[in-house]
C-alpha cells in the first residue's frame, strides 16, 4: 500500500495521509465516448451544451446536461456480494459542490462501466432525472439520476476546480438515534485507535464472507466500533494503518454506514459496498481540523485479534470435550454420551475454557442481529451455542 505525504507549512504536526480505498481503473482505454458510431454533431452538441447545475435537476425533462466530478462509485448485489449485479451506484459532485445519487442498471452497465472511475471529472448527457429512493439515502437531494444505453458520457480533459469529497458527519452522541434506521447512510470521523484482522464468518444465509472491525474515537472520547463486511473488510489498507498509527494519529472519515444493535446492548456501525474512507486526507478540512484538536503525542494503534467462526466452533468443541474428560461417572450418573453432552450446560467453567473473554466480546460485538436491511450482510451463530455460552459464564461468574 502505498502512502504519500502532504506538505504543510503549519507548526501542528500534520497526519501521514493515507491513500482510500477507490474502483480499480478499469483494463480497456476509455476513448472520447462508449458508442463507437457516435456522430460528429452529436459530440459537439454533447461538448458544447448548456450544463444544468445539479441543483436545477427535476423530474420530467430529458435533455439535461450535466459536469460532474465522480465522487463515489460500487456495485450493489444484494446481501450476498456473489449475487448478479442489480446495480451500480454513483455519487456525483457538481462544480458548486452539490451531491446527486445516480444508478445504473444492469443492462447499461457493460456500456457505462469503463468510462466511470472514482475521481473522475466528465459531462453526461441523455440521463433522466426521477425522485430520489425513500431509503438508504448517501446524500441530502430529493431526486436522483437514472442513467442508461442511450447515456452518452465526455470525459472531461480541461483543469477545472472541482470538489472532491460530500458527506455529512453525524457526531457520535446522537449515533444512538439512527439505530435500524434505513433512511439515509451515515458519515462519521474519528480518530483510529484499534484495528482487527479480516476473519470469515458465515451470514444468515450460512454463506462465508469477510470481516474486520474498526475501533473510533471522537473529540470527546467516546468509542463506536465499526464493522466492514465483505471487499471492504479485506480492501481496508490495515497494515498501513497500524504502521503509521505507531508514531502518528490516524484520523478518518468513514461514509455510507448505518447504526447497527446487537442484542438490544451492543451498538456498533456496520459498512458494507456503500462504505469508503478517506483516511489523513489533508485537503479535507474536517479531518485538518480533528488532527490540530488533538495532542503532539499519539497513542498507538491497537492490533486487535478477531476470531473467525472457525475458530470459534473448534474453541468450542474442544471446550465440551475437556468437561467430558472431567466428568465424574460416580456424581453425574449418565447412560449415554448424549447425555453427558446434554449436561455440559449445567457445569461449572472457567471462561476461558470456552474462548478468550476479550475476543469473544469483539466477537458478539460484530454479529447482526437487524436483517431487513439488504444494503448489509449479516450473520449470527448457533442459537443453542450462544445460548450456553451465555449461561456457562454466568455460572463461572457466580462461582468465582
Amino acid at each position: 500500500m502505498k502512502r504519500r505525504s502532504l506538505a504543510s507549512s503549519d507548526e501542528t504536526p500534520q497526519p501521514r495521509t493515507l491513500r482510500r480505498n477507490a474502483a480499480a481503473p478499469s483494463d480497456e482505454t476509455p476513448q472520447q465516448h462508449h458508442r463507437p458510431s457516435i456522430s460528429a454533431e452529436e459530440r459537439t452538441v454533447g461538448r458544447k451544451a448548456n450544463i444544468t447545475p445539479v441543483s436545477d435537476l427535476r423530474p420530467g425533462r430529458i435533455d439535461y446536461t450535466i459536469h460532474v466530478r465522480i465522487s463515489r462509485m460500487w456495485e450493489f448485489r444484494g446481501p450476498n456480494e456473489e449475487n448478479d449485479l442489480r446495480h451500480l451506484d454513483l455519487i456525483l459532485i457538481d462544480q458548486k459542490g452539490d451531491p446527486i445519487y445516480a444508478e445504473i442498471p444492469p443492462d447499461a452497465v457493460p456500456d457505462l462501466k469503463s468510462f466511470l472511475e472514482e475521481g473522475k471529472i466528465i459531462i453526461m448527457s441523455k440521463i433522466t432525472v426521477e425522485r430520489a429512493k425513500p431509503g438508504y439515502r448517501a446524500v441530502e437531494n430529493p431526486y436522483m439520476i437514472k442513467l442508461n444505453t442511450r447515456t452518452c458520457i465526455f470525459p472531461c480533459t480541461e483543469t477545472i476546480n472541482f470538489p472532491k469529497y460530500t458527506f455529512s458527519l453525524t457526531p457520535f452522541e446522537i449515533l444512538p438515534q439512527y439505530i435500524r434506521r434505513t433512511d439515509r447512510f451515515l458519515d462519521v470521523i474519528g480518530k483510529i485507535t484499534g484495528v482487527s484482522n479480516a476473519a470469515k464468518v458465515y451470514n444468515t444465509s450460512g454463506d462465508p464472507m469477510m470481516r474486520r472491525v474498526i475501533r473510533l474515537q471522537d473529540l470527546m472520547g467516546n468509542v463506536i466500533e465499526l464493522s466492514l463486511s465483505g471487499k471492504r473488510a479485506t480492501e481496508f489498507p490495515a497494515e498501513a494503518v497500524l504502521d503509521v498509527g505507531q508514531k502518528h494519529h490516524v484520523i478518518a472519515i468513514f461514509v455510507g454506514t448505518l447504526m447497527k444493535l446487537y442484542r438490544d446492548e451492543h451498538r456498533f456501525l456496520s459498512g458494507t459496498s456503500a462504505c469508503r474512507w478517506y483516511i489523513n486526507e489533508n485537503d479535507i478540512p474536517a479531518i485538518k481540523t480533528f488532527q490540530k484538536s488533538l495532542p503532539n503525542e499519539a497513542t498507538a494503534v491497537e492490533n486487535i485479534y478477531l476470531q473467525s467462526d472457525d475458530e470459534m466452533q473448534q474453541n468450542f468443541e474442544q471446550a465440551n470435550l475437556l468437561q467430558l474428560q472431567k466428568v465424574d461417572p460416580f456424581i453425574h450418573k449418565t447412560s449415554t454420551s448424549t447425555n453427558h453432552l446434554a449436561s455440559f450446560e449445567d457445569m461449572d467453567i472457567e471462561p476461558s475454557g470456552i474462548l478468550d473473554e476479550s475476543q469473544s466480546s469483539t466477537k458478539r460485538n460484530l454479529e447482526e442481529t437487524d436483517n431487513d436491511n439488504q444494503h448489509n450482510i449479516g450473520y449470527d451463530n448457533d442459537g443453542d451455542q450462544q445460548k450456553k455460552i451465555k449461561k456457562l459464564r454466568t455460572q463461572a461468574s457466580a462461582k468465582h
